[in-house]
């Protein structure tokens, strides 16, 4: 998936955006009260009367329905000849009376409007977000309005680090590398994109413990305080 967040050919951002998926809901990380949680933002189950609010978004409107979203209909549509789920919703006002016209989300691709669905009936946010492409196995979705090429779309600031090397890779139960000088952030993700591990360090050959880590492939990002991120796939045997 590719969001951009401007109109431009590539704007550099310095965000990452966590995601979990369970049993047809579409978790992503927010934070409650300055603390880190999971939060609803896409149901590939809903039917027709479902809601619930946008993520991190429960008690923003403190007015009854106000702000949640309503699944208002279902559909179908293809893409590169491959069906898929729509769901056409809308924000409810504290009556639970439609607050805007509906918009789509899309399975796979979610909402076209962009990557997280904002509160919207009692609260207005400005954002430029929108979802430009995407692609996997079976289906290559390319915006109508979209004239850059989708690796242009976001990008990452330069990286002066060097090659990562991580060893031992295979590894077991802790793998260590050499990195520069000064702190650095060290997370793990495993095979569907979910992080499972995060650590900070300034030692220039830092240890980090997988001992609760199963066996798999995992993606490896290290990232100092300036932006730069340097990644490498790690094997755990």
């Amino acid at each position: 998936m590719v969001i951009d967040y401007l109109a431009n050919d590539t704007f550099a951002i310095d965000e990452m955006v966590y995601t979990a998926v369970q049993d047809s809901v579409v978790f992503t990380r927010v934070s409650w009260n300055g603390q880190p949680a999971w939060d609803t933002l896409y149901r590939f189950d809903a039917v027709i009367g479902d809601r619930w609010f946008p993520p991190g978004a429960d008690s923003v409107c403190m007015d009854g329905l106000e702000g949640m979203l309503e699944v208002v209909d279902t559909s179908v549509v293809v893409i590169d000849g491959v069906p898929l789920r729509q769901w056409d919703m809308t924000f409810l006002q504290a009556n639970g009376d439609p607050a805007w016209p509906l918009y789509p989300v899309i399975e796979r691709l979610g909402y076209l409007g962009g990557f997280t669905i904002l509160p919207g009936a009692c609260l207005i946010i400005e954002h430029g977000e929108s979802l430009r492409c995407y692609d996997d196995s079976q289906i290559d979705y390319r915006a109508p309005d979209w004239t850059f090429g989708c690796g242009s779309v976001t990008a990452l600031p330069e990286t002066a680090m060097g090659d990562l090397t991580v060893f031992p890779n295979p590894g077991g139960e802790r793998f260590s590398m050499h990195l520069p000088g000064g702190p650095h952030t060290i997370t793990l993700f495993d095979a569907t994109g979910r992080m499972v591990l995060q650590q900070r360090t300034s030692e220039a050959r830092p240890v980090v413990g997988t001992e609760a880590l199963p066996a798999g492939l995992y993606r490896i990002a290290v990232s100092d305080p300036q932006g730069a991120v340097m990644g490498v796939t790690w094997v755990k045997e």
